[in-house]
């Protein structure tokens, strides 16, 4: 699985999935979402998501960002930011 995300991250023929404008923690490992997401937003992959018991079908996932020891998910619904 790590293999498939640095091939994700490394390929230059998409859009890279990840912004990150702080280094990551050393002790940083990814979770199984976070894999599935680079992969919903390198292959343009429509997901649905569970927010604090709410569900949002149909979401375009855009980019993750991790800023300031948060990662951020930015997500286009029918065309908008």
């Amino acid at each position: 699985q790590n293999r498939q995300l640095m091939h994700l991250l490394m390929n230059e023929t998409g859009t890279s999935p990840c912004f990150i404008w702080h280094d990551l923690p050393s002790a940083w490992t990814q979770a199984d979402s976070f894999h599935r997401l680079a992969e919903a937003i390198c292959h343009h992959r429509v997901v649905s998501l569970l927010v604090g018991g709410v569900r949002h079908d149909e979401q375009e996932p855009y980019r993750l960002i991790y800023r300031h020891q948060h990662w951020y998910l930015v997500v286009c619904c029918r065309g908008s930011l």
